[in-house]
């Protein structure tokens, strides 16, 4: 079950990150939850394999902008 949060920012940076995610083929709220997901690691190693994952992800995404 998912559970809606409000987050407070600048509205200009708020524009850019929505423009950084479409570039790369996701949106914000996709963005912010493998943040969340990340964050919450239960383990040094857990958050550093979410983050290479979300690395992998990213390139994977970006590969085939390319084409």
């Amino acid at each position: 079950m998912q559970e809606d949060i409000t987050l407070s920012a600048d509205r200009a940076l708020i524009e850019k990150a929505r423009l950084r995610a479409r570039a790369c083929g996701t949106a914000l709220e996709d963005e912010l939850q493998r943040w969340l997901e990340s964050y919450a690691a239960e383990s040094e190693d857990d958050a550093a394999e979410a983050w290479f994952a979300q690395q992998r992800e990213t390139m994977e995404r970006l590969r085939y902008m390319d084409n």
